[in-house]
């Protein structure tokens, strides 16, 4: 029996499911002939933490070719990664180690190519990352030209509980999409296994992963913030899906915010007058600002 035939066998005996292990691919076919072809780059960042001035010690980078329209992907035109030396020479927490396998060493007199990526950006329509709220503000920071292009998020823009899939963990989201990816958390090997998710179709829906994202990113949403409610109303806020804002962002206001559907803002609005004591304030977000630093200040 070839592998195929084994793998097959085996799923249909309804006791085994058989998971392809990710080997890198040069891309998924030629899109076709009369098809707008645009290219995203998918970014990952590595950093000293997670905390609002941590540093990168690692940025990647894969762009890939796709049809705006239909979602489907091309060709793989770049795979980078880079590595940096934190800022006088600081050594590399053990716990990112841990978890990155990057170490001191390995970060020593290294330093991202700021035009590299700078030119890979410039021939990109579309800026993804599997957690765009933490990467998008630590590339803007750095390189302001990421402010420039539309984002979305992978984690955040697919509705992965309505697919069957209970955590947007990267890890988890390729396993029950049927394939692993193995090795340490590095930048490049979670970009390429994001391109992959994007590439698949989802079990409930059927569409592409990739024509799911792009719906949802461009649709615009409103972030309400509840302004001003009292500590009494914590916990109904937090049955509501609001999520508190610890001020870390500068600028930003410690209180509790929402994201919603843009159209469903004026009803947040009066829930917010009569379970939480306070005057809600709408913001309307966009793929150019959404998951930026931005947009968690209140005009």
């Amino acid at each position: 029996m070839t592998p195929a035939e084994m793998a097959a066998a085996l799923e249909d005996t309804g006791r085994y499911r058989v998971f392809d292990v990710y080997r890198q691919t040069d891309g998924y076919g030629d899109l076709p002939p009369d098809a707008t072809v645009c290219r995203l780059l998918y970014i990952d960042t590595e950093t000293t933490g997670l905390e609002h001035d941590a540093e990168i010690i690692e940025l990647a980078a894969v762009q890939v070719e796709y049809d705006p329209s239909t979602g489907r992907l091309g060709r793989i035109l770049a795979a980078r990664s880079w590595l940096e030396q934190p800022a006088g020479g600081a050594e590399v927490p053990a716990e990112v180690t841990a978890l990155t396998g990057i170490t001191t060493d390995m970060v020593a007199g290294q330093r991202i190519d700021d035009a590299a990526v700078l030119d890979l950006l410039a021939a990109s329509n579309l800026v993804v990352s599997h957690n765009a709220s933490f990467d998008r503000p630590k590339l803007e920071a750095r390189l302001p030209a990421f402010a420039a292009k539309p984002w979305a998020c992978t984690a955040a823009e697919i509705d992965w509980k309505a697919e069957g899939i209970g955590s947007a963990k990267l890890d988890y989201v390729a396993f029950r999409m049927g394939f692993i990816f193995a090795g340490a958390h590095r930048g490049e090997v979670d970009c390429l296994a994001g391109v992959e998710v994007l590439s698949r179709t989802l079990a409930v829906t059927g569409t592409l992963a990739m024509a799911s994202l792009l719906a949802r990113a461009r649709t615009p949403t409103s972030r309400v913030w509840a302004i001003g409610s009292p500590f009494d109303a914590k916990d109904a806020l937090k049955r509501r899906g609001y999520r508190w804002n610890d001020g870390s962002i500068p600028g930003s206001a410690r209180t509790w915010f929402r994201d919603l559907q843009e159209d469903g803002a004026d009803a947040e609005l009066e829930w917010l007058r009569a379970n939480a004591g306070c005057t809600g304030v709408p913001v309307r977000l966009t793929a150019r600002d959404r998951h930026a630093a931005r947009a968690m200040l209140i005009p």
